[in-house]
């Protein structure tokens, strides 16, 4: 037998009586009691929430105020007709002027059963409790003396010299609740156990699902979707812990009208999804999120919230490492956006912009940064940063990648939408924006709109009067992440690495010293452990060309070369493969042309 938590909270003494009398007939509940009426049931709310009721039956104002304040369902106890009649034929013979004062709900049928019996008595419907004063004083002046009503009308008359008659309820009244709460537990266990199966079927699905409401509240979430953003809390508390800023960053946009229409969202930084997300109706205030693994589906877009990684960089990188003169200040004032950035991949592009987003959030609030890459033009990549751009407001920064991958057609249309984005737009490049409008990649008016607010990163390897001091800042980050006390590097060491090409920039740089951080066992990085890094670095580099599916034998690449003469050795093999066509050598390589023919440039030199 199914027993049943009930909270029974009632406004006068006698209901409890009452109550207790029908226990017996009521075996399949287990009641607590509570007394209380619309003024002292408030304070209640957080006890009666913690104490894991099915239902709460109460009466009248009592009830209604529960409802709005409880999350558990509200049985009320109505007047029945008996009660009604009851009181009336108490009433009837009194020589008191009556009136009766009340909620709808017995005023309602209070009427209808004293026309029945031709009987009439002046009413007052009230809706709010504080409604009650103004009744009574009313009524008072025009000469009545007793007043019908519930217990806070009742307190109220006697306290201004008024008789007051309560109207209670019977034993049908009662035992009617209890009936009505006995069959919504039926309901709502069938639906329970629809809703378990439904959740256990979830759970064993790869794909994450979640719902959250319009405060980010967590709603729903199955076993996979707490997986993949890192969630152990107890979904149904509603809360979400302090580290998954990322969620709450990708709410933010879906409050603003974003729709992800299966998007790559960056979680975490090692964590790719391809997501879904929406309103889960425009009316309901909830917000839904589907997430799928990345091998699973092709994506066009990349969208990025994640700034961990980034916020590891030494702020050297961000305080001088632009070269141009006239970018000085550039970012500082609304009018400068958009912005274009260009230089080679890990030249700190990136961490210039979203140290410039933390530098502004002190003084302005808190600023939303978004990374948006296209991986390929399409229909779905194009109709997705049109909604992104259109969508968000001032506090928001975009840093838009792969916008020379759009033909030119869309370029124009991407003109428009930056022209008219609220958001701070700021655009990325490998090359320079002049030479890819040269060479056609770049739509005139999109050029035209960026041309006077350019900004140079220039590669490493022609800062190396940097490098040292950005050794030495790599070692400290390492050692904090790794828990070693590295303390430096061999004369021998350093010497090396500051003639390397460092082709792959900061990112290369900060690799490579975690990499020697880790694998060093004293206080110094030493030859062995330089010497142990390089053999590495050979065999990776040959394995990534042959995981790009270029067909060439590492036997045939002298790999006693720098890593620089290993790059040049297979993109000429390759090109000569391809009978010197660049648009096939570079589909080979994996690199995009416009890097295949500045690579080629640089061989030529």
């Amino acid at each position: 037998m199914m027993i049943i938590q009930a909270l029974v909270i009632a406004p006068y003494k006698g209901l409890l009586e009452l109550t207790t009398s029908l226990k017996e007939e009521l075996h399949d509940f287990r009641i607590t009691m509570l007394q209380g009426d619309l003024s002292e049931v408030l304070p209640m709310v957080a006890q009666i929430e913690e104490g894991q009721y099915d239902v709460i039956i109460s009466r009248g104002g009592t009830a209604r105020l529960l409802r709005q304040h409880v999350s558990i369902p509200v049985i009320d106890i109505q007047v029945s007709g008996y009660d009604i009649m009851r009181i009336i034929t108490l009433v009837k013979g009194s020589q008191s002027k009556v009136e009766m004062i009340g909620f709808p709900n017995v005023i309602d049928g209070f009427v209808a059963v004293s026309r029945i019996m031709d009987i009439e008595i002046p009413h007052t419907v009230i809706e709010h409790e504080n409604e009650v004063g103004s009744a009574l004083a009313r009524a008072k002046e025009s000469g009545i003396s007793m007043v019908l009503g519930d217990t806070v009308t009742v307190r109220m008359a006697q306290d201004m010299g008024l008789e007051g008659v309560l109207i209670t309820s019977g034993k049908e009244s009662v035992l009617e609740a209890f009936a009505q709460a006995r069959y919504m537990q039926v309901i709502a266990a069938r639906y329970q156990q629809k809703c378990t199966l439904y959740e256990q079927l979830l759970n064993k699905l790869d794909t994450g699902f979640a719902v959250f409401d319009e405060n980010n509240h967590f709603q729903y979430g199955n076993d996979t979707f707490c997986s993949q953003w890192g969630i152990s809390l107890d979904p149904s508390k509603g809360e979400l812990p302090e580290r998954n800023s990322n969620i709450t960053r990708l709410l933010h946009c879906l409050k603003k009208g974003v729709v992800f229409d299966q998007v790559i969202t960056v979680c975490e930084p090692l964590h790719p999804f391809i997501l879904s997300a929406g309103p889960y109706t425009q009316e309901s205030g909830l917000y839904y999120m589907k997430m799928d693994a990345l091998s699973s589906m092709e994506s066009e877009l990349r969208v990025s919230f994640s700034m961990g990684e980034m916020l590891s960089y030494p702020l050297l990188l961000s305080r001088d490492n632009v070269v141009n003169g006239d970018s000085e200040g550039i970012g500082t004032r609304s009018g400068d956006f958009p912005i274009a950035l260009y230089g080679e991949k890990g030249t700190g592009k990136r961490q210039w912009s979203v140290t410039r987003i933390q530098n502004e959030q002190s003084a302005s609030g808190h600023r939303l940064f978004i990374e948006v890459e296209l991986l390929k033009s399409g229909k779905r990549s194009v109709d997705g940063l049109q909604n992104i751009l259109l969508q968000m407001d001032e506090a928001t920064v975009l840093y838009l990648k792969g916008i020379e991958k759009i033909d030119a057609v869309h370029q124009k249309s991407l003109t428009a939408w930056i022209t008219a984005s609220r958001a701070q737009v700021i655009l990325s490049f490998d090359l320079n924006p002049a030479i890819l409008y040269e060479e056609g990649s770049l739509e005139a008016g999109l050029h035209e709109l960026i041309k006077s607010n350019v900004v140079f990163f220039p590669p490493l390897r022609e800062r190396r009067e940097k490098l040292e001091a950005l050794l030495r800042s790599f070692i400290a980050k390492a050692n904090e992440t790794t828990g070693k006390q590295i303390v430096g590097m061999r004369a021998s060491v350093l010497d090396a690495l500051l003639q390397q090409p460092w082709a792959g920039n900061f990112i290369e740089l900060k690799e490579t010293v975690d990499w020697l951080v880790q694998t060093s066992d004293g206080e110094f990085i030493d030859d062995a452990t330089l010497d142990l890094l390089i053999a590495q670095k050979k065999l990776n580099h040959a394995k990534n060309y042959a995981d790009a599916q270029v067909n060439i034998s590492t036997s045939t690449i002298n790999l006693n070369q720098t890593l620089e003469e290993i790059e040049r050795d297979v993109i000429l093999a390759v090109m000569e493969e391809e009978e010197m066509n660049q648009s096939k050598a570079a589909k080979r390589l994996g690199i995009n042309r416009s890097t295949l023919w500045r690579k080629l440039k640089q061989n030529e030199s």
